[in-house]
């Protein structure tokens, strides 16, 4: 065998390699998000009094602020008060739902906390990677001032005008596509 076909063998073995380490972080990425399917995160004010019993909290933004009287506190699997920095004035509660059905209806439902004073926000629990692109997206929105980008389920999606239908981004060149059309 000469030093050509070992090169060229040594070149087959990395691109092999490299495909299968990108099929790797893929499968990674599909994972996470399929574990995060039942969370939302929740950011609640400082300034609320009973945020540090995740439990009691989320169960009466559920019930009291959503209207949702029929929901039950087992409906929770668990709940955590996320760390933050010392010089935020929220608190981030991650609740996992023990169906991913109650966790679309309380997302939904978020909405009538937009009329609140105190604020509080529901937000989908994102895998690291699609929330930085997520927040790259927001941030494009907002500097074209005309588009309108949101999550569902764990996907991106990303609105030009309220008359174009939503297109799904899923990574940096999705999102340059759809904002250079």
């Amino acid at each position: 065998m000469g030093q050509v076909d070992k090169q060229h063998e040594y070149n087959n073995t990395m691109d092999s390699m490299e495909m299968s380490i990108s099929e790797c972080k893929r499968h990674v990425h599909e994972l996470e998000q399929w574990n995060l399917r039942h969370k939302l995160r929740v950011v609640v004010p400082n300034t609320i009094q009973y945020t540090r019993n995740p439990e009691n909290t989320i169960t009466e933004l559920i019930t009291v602020r959503l209207g949702l009287v029929d929901f039950k506190e087992d409906s929770i699997r668990s709940c955590h008060i996320l760390p933050t920095r010392q010089d935020m004035c929220t608190s981030v509660i991650q609740a996992e739902f023990l169906d991913s059905t109650l966790k679309t209806k309380i997302y939904h439902l978020r909405r009538k906390l937009r009329k609140e004073i105190v604020k509080i926000f529901i937000n989908e629990d994102l895998p690291l990677k699609t929330a930085r692109l997520f927040k790259s997206a927001r941030e494009m929105a907002n500097n074209m001032k005309c588009a309108r980008v949101w999550t569902i389920n764990g996907k991106i999606l990303f609105k030009m005008t309220h008359n174009t239908p939503p297109r799904e981004i899923s990574s940096e060149s999705d999102l340059w596509s759809v904002t250079n059309l």
